[in-house]
């Protein structure tokens, strides 16, 4: 991707309208009545659905919001699938999904790339 895409993508500017808002959290965002909110596209696009519904976990929803955005899944079982083989491969750590997306938060520019490296 481009620098233009990537910024898009990580939310440093506004997925609708393209203005800049500031330094990304790492997932797209838009702005709504004067307020900056994660960006969520609706129903079907791309090549996948819209996955994960808001759980208990902060961490969990704030990755599952960050594939929202890039649509590279077709169910959320892929998603959570992907999040776990990221912390056995990677971080070499064998937890439950939850543990998985904190520790994912903790570094999440380097999940990014490793999402990128999958060519996802």
């Amino acid at each position: 991707m481009g620098e233009i895409a990537d910024d898009l993508v990580d939310g440093t500017f506004d997925s609708e309208t393209g203005e800049y808002l500031g330094m990304g959290p790492g997932y797209p965002r838009t702005m709504k009545n004067g307020n900056i909110i994660p960006y969520i596209t609706k129903g079907k696009a791309g090549t996948g659905e819209k996955v994960g519904e808001i759980t208990d976990c902060k961490e969990l929803n704030g990755v599952m919001k960050f594939f929202n955005g890039y649509r590279c899944f077709k169910q959320e079982k892929e998603a959570y699938d992907f999040i776990k083989n990221y912390c056995k491969e990677r971080l070499r750590f064998k937890g439950t999904i939850n543990e998985c997306a904190e520790l994912i938060q903790e570094n999440f520019g380097h999940f990014v790339k490793y999402m990128k490296e999958q060519k996802l």
